[in-house]
Formats: structure tokens, C-alpha cells, sequence
């Protein structure tokens, strides 16, 4: 295998190597829109492996792509193959995003052509209306495009739609001008295209262990099966936000925490809950005096769920269950100060272990039947009287074991 680690899609990175199909041609070409479309490719990182490790775990930065497109384009770097469209759905979707159809591509025979082509070609049933063999007819399509247009002109402004249609012309030609040739071209965009994003990372021959032939950057592997993975050096899984609790902000390569004094706050994250034996890892720095880290986890609430917290002096397991916080379980320690500390938490047959550094720290029971499932959030709260509080986090793994 051979091409862009950006282009290429979550099913090349199989160990075995599963078939790999058109559908991730289509994962290609959402990705080269998104490019197109608001200069950096969904998954964009600093080096093969973390782009890798984005295209596997996380959802696609699609930026400032506008709507339908946006919609499109996303269903097209659907991680499981099947739920991405085939080339000839791709079309459709394309061709029936609002006052626009085939039409718009009078001016353009040949395009046309390879439109229908690409169609017919797909074996593959499309959406209900393309099941219908006037709307697949070039001359009712046109029909039914002149239609919606006249409705249209009722509605708008002339002058301002004929000069959104001119726009949306030329950029449809072009769109419709790549799935055609995916309808027929083979893996031309994840084999051979160039990639000139910020995680421009050069050609990669393969992503195989030690002994396929040539060597290649790989994505570190560790116990377990990947749930999530954010470096937190920009909005991803975790979003910036700022209320009457304090910020949560991207600075410097990490996610930096702020809270008021004698307070506690916690950055908005993914919805995900997991459940089961799990690990949470994550490198975390105190930033100002008589701030504690936190990493809540099976959380279901704000009143519902475990915690652990991280201070200059002690690290404690605890959980919140409904009005009343209870200890688990309290490490003396001063080793959660001065500078970044790696926090690793393994929740394994209802015992939380937790280590900083590679030095574990305690155990604990986490045996609560109401939780187990829940969510993991990043955040802090202060100890005692201090006035405010900051912590920075980067670089979170949450595995299933």
C-alpha cells in the first residue's frame, strides 16, 4: 500500500488488511473537497502517525464548509465503509442540494456524460428519487430543474441569484467532475495525491509492522483497543468555551483550564459513555498554586459519577452520588508538581488504578452498580482558599481493555 496518510481512508490501517473498495476512493474525495473547500484536510496533524491516529478516532474538522455540502462531505468520511455513499449516491446527493440539478451542467457534455455513466455503473441501489426513471432521464431531470428554478426566481432577488448560480454552477461542474472519476478511476486520489495541508507529511510506503519491506512512521501501539484520541492542541473532541465557572482554551499545544476562586470547572467533551474495563491516560500541568487536576469518569451527572483528583500533595479517588461526595481513597504524594505529569487511570474488574509518571500511586474499589458506563471529563477544581485556578492538558487516550 502506497499514497497520503491524510487521503486514506479508516480501513487501510487494518492490520490484516481487509478488502479495500471504492468506498474508500469516497473517503478520499472527502477529503480532498474539505481541502478545496477550506485549505487544511479534515484529519490535518503533525506527522503520518498522528494523522493516522485522527482518521481512526476522531470526527473530521470540516471547518467553515458550507451547508448542504458540508452534510455531504461528511457522510463521506463515515468511518465504517458501508456507511459511506457509492459513487452514484454521491452524485445524487450532489445533484439534489436545493434549486440545483443536472441542469447546471448543460454547458458541460462531457460531464454529463461521465455523470450518467458513473450512475449506470453502480450496481448499488440510490436514494428513492434516483429510483425513479424520469429523474434519471437527462431531459426530466433538466424539466424538473427548470421547475425548481422558476419557483426560485418567484422567491429571490434576480440579480443576487443569478449571480449564486454562476458561483454554484462553476463549483457543481467541478464536484461533479470528481465523482466521475471515481466512478471509474481506481484508489488515484489516496495512491498519488500530493498532500499540501499543514500535516503535509510526504508520501508513506507502508503502515505494516517491522519486516514488510520498507520502514514507515506508525501509530504507537499500546494495550487495548482505541476509543478516543485528541492531542488537545486544538478543538476536537474537547470545545473552547468561557462562562460564569472560567475558559477552556487551546494554547501553546495543550488544553488550558481556568477557574474562579474556591471554584471548579470542567471543559465541554465528547457525549461518548464507555463502559467496561477501560484506561484513561493523559499529560496534565498544574498551573497555578492550589490547583487540582481532574479526571471525572464514568460520570453521569454532574451530581452522579467518580472523580480523581490530582494536587500538589495528595492524589485522591472519590464519587459523587447525588448530594454527597464520598472518599474512596487518598495517596499522600508531592510527586503531581513541577512540570507535565503523564496521569494514567485502568479501571479493571471494578478497581480503579491510577499511577503519574509510571509510578502507581493506589488502588480503589469503583463497584457502584448505578455506574457502569458514564463519560470521561477533563477539568479541575481548587483546594481550599486559593483564588483562582489553571491546569493544561494534552495528549488524552481512552482505550478499551
Amino acid at each position: 500500500m502506497v499514497g497520503t496518510v491524510a487521503y486514506m481512508a479508516p480501513e487501510r490501517f487494518e492490520a490484516h488488511e481487509p478488502a479495500v473498495g471504492p468506498a474508500a476512493d469516497i473517503f478520499a474525495w472527502g477529503v480532498l473537497i474539505t481541502y478545496a473547500g477550506t485549505g487544511s484536510t479534515p484529519f490535518a496533524a503533525d506527522s503520518p502517525a498522528a494523522t493516522a491516529a485522527r482518521i481512526l478516532t476522531q470526527p473530521p474538522a470540516l471547518g467553515r464548509l458550507p451547508s448542504p455540502l458540508r452534510e455531504i462531505v461528511a457522510r463521506t468520511l463515515a468511518k465504517d465503509p458501508s456507511d459511506r455513499p457509492t459513487a452514484a449516491q454521491l452524485l445524487d446527493l450532489l445533484l439534489d442540494t436545493g434549486s440545483h440539478g443536472a441542469a447546471e451542467l448543460t454547458g458541460h457534455p462531457d460531464l454529463r456524460q461521465a455523470a450518467e455513466n458513473a450512475q449506470a455503473r453502480d450496481p448499488r441501489p440510490r436514494d428513492p428519487q434516483a429510483r425513479n426513471p424520469q429523474t434519471r432521464d437527462p431531459q426530466a431531470r433538466d424539466a424538473q430543474a427548470r421547475d425548481a428554478q422558476a419557483r426560485d426566481a418567484q422567491a429571490r432577488d434576480a440579480r443576487v441569484q443569478g449571480a449564486r448560480r454562476v458561483g454554484r454552477r462553476r463549483v457543481l461542474a467541478t464536484l461533479v467532475a470528481a465523482v466521475a472519476a471515481l466512478g471509474g478511476a481506481g484508489a488515484w486520489i489516496a495512491a498519488d495525491s500530493p498532500e499540501r495541508g499543514p500535516d503535509a507529511s510526504g508520501p508513506v510506503t507502508s503502515l505494516k509492522p517491522a519486516g514488510s519491506g520498507k520502514p514507515a512512521p506508525t501509530v504507537r501501539q499500546a494495550e487495548g483497543r482505541v476509543l478516543i484520541s485528541d492531542r488537545l492542541d486544538r478543538p476536537g473532541r474537547w470545545e473552547a468555551a468561557e462562562d460564569e465557572l472560567g475558559t477552556c482554551s487551546f494554547a501553546g499545544g495543550r488544553m488550558v483550564v481556568t477557574a474562579g476562586a474556591g471554584g471548579a470547572n470542567s471543559c465541554p467533551g465528547p457525549e461518548d459513555r464507555v463502559a467496561g474495563d477501560q484506561s484513561v491516560a493523559v499529560t496534565a500541568t498544574l498551573l497555578e498554586p492550589r490547583s487540582c487536576a481532574w479526571i471525572g469518569f464514568r460520570r453521569l451527572s454532574d451530581a452522579l459519577g467518580y472523580n480523581l483528583f490530582l494536587c500538589p500533595d495528595r492524589v485522591t479517588l472519590s464519587v459523587d452520588a447525588g448530594d454527597t461526595r464520598n472518599t474512596v481513597t487518598t495517596v499522600r504524594s508531592a510527586i503531581f508538581t513541577g512540570g507535565d505529569h503523564r496521569i494514567e487511570l485502568r479501571l479493571e474488574k471494578g478497581v480503579a488504578t491510577f499511577s503519574v509518571d509510571g509510578v502507581r500511586l493506589g488502588t480503589g474499589p469503583v463497584g457502584d452498580r448505578r455506574l457502569l458506563t458514564g463519560r470521561i471529563e477533563l477539568g479541575l477544581e481548587i483546594d481550599g482558599r486559593g483564588e483562582r485556578g489553571s491546569v493544561a492538558f494534552r495528549d488524552v487516550e481512552i482505550r478499551k481493555l
